[in-house]
């Protein structure tokens, strides 16, 4: 996987809106399936700020969603993600994932179109502060460019 070095305050990188039910008119994602539909709509913050749009996903060997990578507004580089609590709203037709923007702008780049290791899976879960997340053997990664 990929990651960069965290240069954000420990607090910043722990998701705050842990919820039990999703947000009104939206639904949480835990199979990566259901992303497929989204690669290219935009992706909001936990607050409802605009970070881009969905580039790319990785899923592990059950089809369960792990990590979403984001094409951010005026930049090149695709951020990485962790899936947890990852909600989408068909109203809105967007991705919303449980972390603030300052702390997705920092992230980890990658490109969508390789598989993710475990050493930069590692260096994703340290940049979000998720010291007891173990890192997958092999994701399988979805992106806009992919045949679906």
């Amino acid at each position: 996987m990929k990651p960069r070095s965290p240069n954000t305050a420990p607090s910043e990188r722990i998701p705050v809106d842990d919820r039990e039910e999703p947000l009104p008119y939206h639904a949480f994602v835990e199979s990566a399936a259901v992303l497929e539909d989204y690669l290219d709509e935009e992706v909001v913050d936990r607050n409802g700020k605009l970070l881009g749009t969905l580039s790319c996903y990785w899923e592990d060997g059950d089809g369960q969603l792990v990590f979403c990578g984001i094409h951010m507004n005026n930049a090149e580089e695709v951020r990485v993600v962790p899936a947890t609590d990852v909600q989408v709203s068909e109203r809105q037709s967007w991705v919303r994932v449980n972390y603030p923007a300052s702390v997705v702008r920092k992230a980890p780049a990658y490109d969508c179109d390789n598989e993710l290791d475990a050493q930069f899976e590692r260096t994703v879960f340290e940049h979000y502060g998720m010291t007891e997340a173990q890192p997958h053997d092999r994701l399988k990664y979805l992106s806009s460019q992919s045949p679906h």
